[in-house]
């Protein structure tokens, strides 16, 4: 009878030191806590392996036991065979390991209507597009992923997370496969670079079946032996039968993790395609069962099953979720003829961005007075995406758009083929909902290409998407800035504009050259005559500004919304922190910021930097459609922009 064991490889001399730091992606940033990271890429990856059905959701199940005791733990042996010297080892990097003696705790994540780890098991090195190598691409690679362009996670870290929310570092999978119904069971354990006795270890550590032979002695094989499989099954609860998919087991999990966090992650996140009737989420706690689905999440938020960690953020209240999820309905029961078509760009060879042409004008008056009464707009917006060597397409996002006056902050969710993005900053204007869908490809996958691998956030550097697409970071501005952009022409005044209504954000000294003169209006029968006695004076013709301004999350960007040949060649922009008294420019302190210092963050595109000195940046004009964006103010404090340029066509 087949024995599963752990081992770890010893390293030898001229092998490379190193640590893993993957769960470090998990940890930081956008992803709020542990539970909210482990139900966004546990969920997200068993969305990739849907086995294709349409009539059938994915269904992900969570289950958190209750702390066993040290007397009944004897079942659980033979599934930790051998891994407690290196998961004691002084140098193992686990501040805290658990002893099994004292009892155990396990968390059972299982999906079911998926395909499971296709592939070959035995597969011990990668090849060009082993897109159905997934069993291999799970237990023997990081930071590699044999998904394809079109799938939710590409990075293949997500799995990482398994071992991030073990107390001792160690997590077990059991998958169903849909091509051959195999059944196999491996585990695996990631560490630091430990020693015991002398012998260095690798971090990285199997539980499985492994060969006699040099060549097999660490090569783990799963094990497929019908009764070990079975034991496995019951000692952990599993609910999995016949069914393919895959069942992850992590002993020990880490102490934040509660049903009630699992919950409240798992409803932030994945609202919508639950909605959609794309996902249903069970989590269990000592077999009571909370079903989260498309006909009981309402039933759900307005009971006490659950309570929102609302610290952080006014808005995430039961009532505002549920107004949420209502919104939601609204939007999955849109016919097409209800939406909004914005206008196809008209020069495709262009960086996308946000002008007036885009709209019907006529049809934006009415459009303002049914967003100002409170009715839901939808929107479809058309962007080109040229990714290098291919041809040009154009591909379509939806933005949905409601004034809710309960608001006390906005509420604005950005979702790429159900995965919410939740480190993106939209509008600032209270009592507005919105929500941004990408669920058309190629966007798709520019989007995908252009996050980091917790897929929290869409940056223009990253690896995958950083000079792959043409005119790529204009792209992400134009979907990132699209809920702000449509919800200005919405409030903007109809018939004057407010010259005053960002002055307490930043305002715009036009150079002399660009001043129009004070204006004069037609005198009114009866008037005195002033100094000029004419009736009638001739107003100046106006020149539209070569160069403008929009505040974005914690700055400012610059670029020419005109799109004319003509713009000046060099731009000078002050920034300050405005002041109560004086001038805030003379006020100015290296204390506030320095733009060439962290963090102030400057992107420039089809523009390039001259200097950048104290509170001054100092840039030139490549070409027209250029954008130049700092970031990193403090969004407390009121920021003042000052803008000269020359008039040399660029």
């Amino acid at each position: 009878m087949e024995s599963g064991v752990w081992k770890f490889k010893p390293l030898v001399k001229g092998d490379m030191i190193s640590d893993p730091i993957q769960d470090e992606f998990f940890k930081t940033g956008f992803t709020k806590s542990i539970p909210d990271a482990l139900v966004r890429e546990t969920i997200q990856n068993s969305l990739d392996a849907h086995n294709g059905l349409k009539e059938k959701p994915v269904i992900v199940r969570f289950f958190l036991s209750a702390k066993i005791n040290a007397q009944e733990t004897s079942g659980f042996d033979e599934f930790f065979n051998n891994i407690w010297q290196h998961i004691y080892a002084e140098n193992s990097g686990l501040l805290n390991p658990s002893d099994i003696s004292s009892g155990i705790q396990y968390l059972v994540i299982e999906d079911f209507t998926t395909k499971g780890l296709e592939g070959d098991p035995n597969k011990a090195f990668p090849a060009d597009n082993d897109w159905d190598e997934n069993f291999f691409y799970f237990w023997r690679n990081y930071g590699r992923s044999g998904k394809s362009e079109k799938d939710r996670g590409r990075w293949g870290l997500g799995k990482t997370v398994f071992s991030a929310v073990s107390q001792i570092g160690t997590f077990f999978g059991l998958t169903i496969r849909n091509s051959d119904n195999r059944n196999l069971l491996m585990g695996q354990a990631v560490l630091k670079t430990h020693s015991i006795d002398g012998t260095y270890y690798a971090p990285y550590g199997y539980y499985g079946i492994f060969g006699s032979d040099s060549e097999e002695e660490y090569f783990a094989r799963p094990l497929e032996e019908t009764a070990v499989l079975d034991r496995f099954a019951t000692t952990f609860g599993l609910m999995r039968n016949t069914d393919p998919g895959l069942s992850i087991v992590i002993p020990y999990p880490d102490p934040d993790i509660t049903t009630a966090k699992l919950c409240e992650a798992a409803i932030q996140q994945f609202f919508y395609p639950i909605m959609a009737r794309d996902l249903m989420i069970g989590i269990f706690h000592d077999q009571k069962p909370l079903a989260l689905a498309y006909d009981s999440i309402k039933e759900i938020l307005s009971s006490d099953q659950i309570v929102f960690s609302n610290d952080s953020d006014e808005n995430l209240t039961k009532d505002n979720f549920i107004r949420l999820i209502e919104f939601t309905e609204w939007i999955l029961k849109l016919k097409p003829e209800e939406f909004v078509i914005l206008k196809e760009p008209g020069d495709p060879s262009r960086a996308p961005k946000w002008t007036d042409d885009l709209f019907d004008m006529e049809q934006l008056k009415s459009l303002c007075t049914r967003f100002d009464s409170g009715e839901p707009l939808a929107f479809c917006v058309p962007i080109k995406v040229h990714k290098k060597g291919q041809k040009n397409e154009i591909s379509w996002f939806k933005v949905f758009l409601q004034r809710d006056e309960l608001l006390k902050k906005p509420q604005s969710y950005f979702i790429r083929e159900g995965i919410t993005i939740p480190g993106i900053a939209s509008f600032r204007e209270r009592r507005i909902r919105g929500i941004v869908v990408i669920d058309k490809q190629p966007l798709t996958t520019m989007l995908g290409d252009a996050e980091n691998p917790a897929h929290t956030e869409w940056h223009k550097d990253s690896s995958k998407f950083k000079n792959r697409y043409e005119h790529g970071p204009s792209c992400l501005k134009f979907v990132k800035d699209s809920m702000r952009e449509i919800v200005w022409r919405l409030t903007k005044p109809a018939e004057s504009v407010d010259l005053e209504l960002l002055s307490d954000i930043f305002y715009i000294e036009i150079p002399k050259e660009q001043k129009s003169e004070p204006a004069k209006i037609k005198k009114k029968t009866g008037e005195p005559d002033s100094e000029d006695s004419s009736e009638e004076v001739e107003y100046p013709e106006s020149t539209p500004r070569p160069v403008t301004i929009s505040r974005v999350k914690n700055g400012v960007s610059i670029y020419n919304t005109t799109l004319t040949e003509k713009v000046p060649k060099t731009v000078r922009a002050e920034f300050a922190y405005n002041v109560r008294k004086g001038n805030p420019f003379k006020k100015y302190s290296p204390i506030d910021f320095s733009l060439d210092s962290e963090p102030i963050e400057i992107e420039n595109e089809s523009a390039v930097i001259i200097s950048t000195s104290r509170n001054i940046l100092e840039f030139m004009i490549e070409k027209p459609d250029f954008v130049v964006t700092v970031q990193g103010f403090d969004e407390n404090r009121d920021l003042v922009v000052k803008l000269k340029y020359k008039e040399e066509s660029a």
